[in-house]
C-alpha cells in the first residue's frame, strides 16, 4: 500500500478480527505520527454515529471510531444498534465498565501497531455510554489521553489505586436529560475532580443531546488541550 493508499482522507471500515477484536473505522489524513482522535458511541450506536463531533477535532488529525460487540437495537430505526455491554447482565456496573474500558485500550492499542502508527497525542470524545467507557479507561490508563471529552455521559468509580494526575476533561450535559440525569452528571464531575482533574463545562437546556454551544466549546477546547506544548 503506497502512502497515497494509507492516507487517502476517506474513512475506511475495517471487520472485527483476532486483533482488533472490534470493528471500527478509520480516517488517515495526516502522517502516521499526527494527532489521534478517538470517538466511542453510546448505547444502540455504531462506529457511524460519532461523526457528527469530525467538525470538533483539530485539523490534521487522524480519527478512529471503533464500534461495539454486544448487539442492542433499542431503537426501531437503528437495527444495527451496539452496546459496550450487555445491558441485562446483573454484574455491577462498575465491573461492566471496566471491562468495556479495557477492551477499548486493548483495541486502540492494536490498531496503532495494525496501522504502524505513532501519534504525538491521543483525544478521546465518549457519549453516553461511551463516555463512561472513556472515563473508565482515562482512570486505568491516563497517560494514555492527552484530552477526554465526555458528553452526555456519567464516570462510575472504578476505586483503583488512584493515578498521579488525570488529562484536562470537558463535560457536556442537558438539565433535561431524562437518559443520564443530571445529578448523574454533577456526582461525575465530583468524583474526577476529587481524582485531580481539569475539567471544563458547558450546560445546556437540553435533553440528552450536544447543543451547538457545547459543540462550540468543545472544538475550542480540544484546539487549545491538543496543543504541542501542552
Amino acid at each position: 500500500m503506497t502512502v497515497e493508499d494509507r492516507f487517502n482522507k476517506k474513512p475506511q471500515i475495517y471487520q472485527a478480527g483476532d486483533s482488533p477484536k472490534l470493528a471500527y473505522k478509520l480516517k488517515l489524513i495526516e502522517s502516521a505520527n499526527a494527532p489521534l482522535a478517538l470517538l466511542v458511541h453510546g448505547r444502540g450506536g455504531n462506529f457511524d454515529v460519532m461523526w457528527t463531533f469530525e467538525r470538533c477535532i483539530p485539523a490534521g488529525s487522524n480519527i478512529i471510531a471503533p464500534q461495539a460487540n454486544f448487539d442492542d437495537p433499542i431503537e426501531p430505526h437503528s437495527p444495527q444498534g451496539k452496546s459496550w455491554w450487555e445491558v441485562n447482565d446483573p454484574a455491577p456496573l462498575e465491573r461492566k465498565v471496566e471491562t468495556a474500558a479495557e477492551a477499548v485500550i486493548a483495541f486502540l492499542d492494536a490498531v496503532v501497531r495494525k496501522h504502524t502508527l505513532s501519534p504525538s497525542i491521543i483525544m478521546a470524545i465518549g457519549f453516553s455510554q461511551g463516555a463512561a467507557v472513556i472515563s473508565g479507561a482515562m482512570q486505568l490508563r491516563p497517560q494514555l489521553f492527552r484530552a477526554v471529552a465526555l458528553l452526555c455521559g456519567f464516570s462510575p468509580d472504578l476505586k483503583r489505586s488512584r493515578p498521579a494526575s488525570l488529562p484536562p476533561v470537558f463535560m457536556a450535559h442537558g438539565t433535561k436529560d431524562d437518559i443520564v440525569p443530571f445529578d448523574k452528571f454533577e456526582s461525575s464531575r465530583e468524583l474526577l475532580s476529587n481524582l485531580g482533574a481539569d475539567i471544563e463545562v458547558s450546560i445546556e437546556d437540553l435533553g440528552h443531546k450536544v447543543g451547538s454551544k457545547s459543540i462550540n466549546a468543545l472544538k475550542h477546547w480540544l484546539a487549545k488541550n491538543s496543543e504541542a506544548s501542552l
